[in-house]
């Protein structure tokens, strides 16, 4: 970041150079970011003409944030975000707003004098460092963060301090479309990750071999989601975030569910390819857990064939996606 004073030429007015002078260090940024502080929500007015309220609006909406949750907003300035989240979780939440500019956090207090919700007084203000947060693992439920993630001097290292203190629940949807390709009818299976409420992993494969039943379909899909459910928790450990309890995998169907737990190669199943099979190993070493859901609750349907349009949009909805405003196309 750079540090970048007015000039004009005008003959009325002070005829100032250009000038850019390197921030070196954490302590020269946070001294700018207190300079600043008096005039920083004006200034982010000016400077982005006011387009700053949207996406702010949007990174609220995109957190997942829900009543009662404990939210972190980090680099959170004047508090914009921050007071977007009280209204998200209501009086029974709890939301803390961090930053390491001190004066920015005055700034941000003295505005939150002036609210009259009640959700407003949940508001912790906290003075410290995104790439060292002074908080216990797996604390958050969410976590917000703005234009402060340009100031950060080592953004992977604040990507796992954000990832450490966030709860990371991982779950997974499973479906397939039996027989739904009318020229060879092989089967499509698509599953989808979500972490902490919103979707980070998703596919939509056409199945390698035809099946001779539904059950069996949605075994190969459920088989492919756990691979993919292996990975994602060796990403996530990697990450500083260990995950100490099977990872839910939720299917629409009975018969998948029981035989993933049969320890007999039945006549039912004995003619599915061994390698499927693998999800019955992970199920008994407690990697994965497989979790009857109903079918208008299956997020998963929405990867497998195409839907009338109410449920498509109400699936959509559940994957966190969510409808660019027209201001900004």
């Amino acid at each position: 970041m750079a540090l970048l004073l007015p000039f004009s030429t005008g003959s009325s007015l002070p005829n100032f150079r250009f000038r850019r002078t390197p921030l070196r260090s954490s302590s020269e940024r946070q001294a700018l970011f207190n300079r600043v502080a008096p005039f920083y929500v004006n200034l982010t007015d000016l400077l982005s003409l006011g387009q700053h309220r949207i996406w702010k609006g949007m990174s609220v909406s995109w957190s997942g944030a829900k009543m009662g949750d404990s939210v972190l907003d980090l680099c959170c300035g004047s508090g914009d975000v921050t007071f977007l989240l009280c209204e998200k979780v209501e009086v029974e939440g709890k939301v803390i707003g961090l930053d390491y500019a001190k004066d920015q956090l005055s700034v941000a207090s003295s505005r939150q004098k002036l609210k009259s919700k009640a959700c407003y007084m949940n508001i912790e203000w906290v003075v410290g460092d995104a790439l060292d947060l002074p908080f216990s693992n797996g604390h958050f439920d969410a976590i917000t963060m703005g234009y402060g993630l340009r100031n950060v001097v080592d953004k992977h290292k604040a990507m796992k301090e954000i990832c450490r203190v966030l709860k990371a629940e991982l779950a997974a949807y499973t479906d397939s479309d039996y027989a739904g390709d009318i020229d060879d009818r092989r089967s499509t299976s698509g599953y989808v990750f979500m972490l902490n409420g919103g979707a980070v992993s998703w596919a939509s494969k056409k199945q390698p071999v035809v099946m001779l039943s539904s059950t069996e379909a949605e075994f190969v899909a459920a088989a492919a989601c756990a691979c993919q459910c292996v990975w994602m928790r060796t990403i996530l450990e990697q990450l500083g975030c260990l995950q100490s309890q099977p990872t839910t995998i939720l299917c629409d169907n009975s018969s998948t569910i029981k035989l993933s737990k049969n320890p007999v190669l039945h006549g039912r199943s004995k003619h599915i390819d061994v390698r499927f099979h693998f999800l019955r190993d992970l199920t008994k070493e407690e990697v994965v857990r497989l979790v009857h859901c109903g079918t208008k609750e299956q997020v998963a349907d929405i990867m497998t064939k195409p839907l009338k349009l109410d449920v498509f949009i109400k699936l959509r909805e559940e994957l966190g996606v969510c409808e660019v405003p027209l201001s900004l196309n």
